[in-house]
């Protein structure tokens, strides 16, 4: 599924942004491939975030998504835990976890927290 924003963006309305990606923390069954799997999905998040952007320029801060990962791999569900980021951006992040396929974890499965930051680059800093 196509994110609703992805239209509306244009490369002048890309801002200059950093992103961190924390390490997914498992609870449950390890998840042998989830650091992989999460740093493939940066493009996408990235593009959220951008999309988000496009509607208000003045967005950042902290997201925490958690997904339910089955016992095949495939994520069951997710949801987002503390975050002042609008839904849209917030909603676009969880569809790009709950698109991607993790290896077996097995038993009952597991559930992985994601953190992920997004902030505005001080254009002051310097490449």
């Amino acid at each position: 599924m196509l994110d609703p924003f992805a239209p509306r963006l244009r490369n002048e309305d890309v801002a200059t942004l950093t992103e961190d990606v924390d390490a997914a923390t498992p609870s449950g069954n390890p998840v042998s491939d989830a650091d992989r799997v999460i740093a493939s999905l940066r493009r996408k998040f990235k593009a959220c975030y951008q999309a988000g952007l496009s509607q208000d320029p003045t967005i950042q801060g902290r997201v925490v998504i958690v997904a339910k990962i089955a016992p095949d791999g495939a994520v069951d569900s997710t949801t987002s835990e503390q975050t002042p980021l609008p839904k849209p951006v917030t909603n676009c992040l969880e569809r790009a976890v709950r698109n991607a396929q993790f290896s077996p974890p097995g038993g009952t499965g597991s559930t992985l927290r994601i953190p992920i930051t997004f902030k505005q680059a001080d254009p002051d800093a310097g490449p």
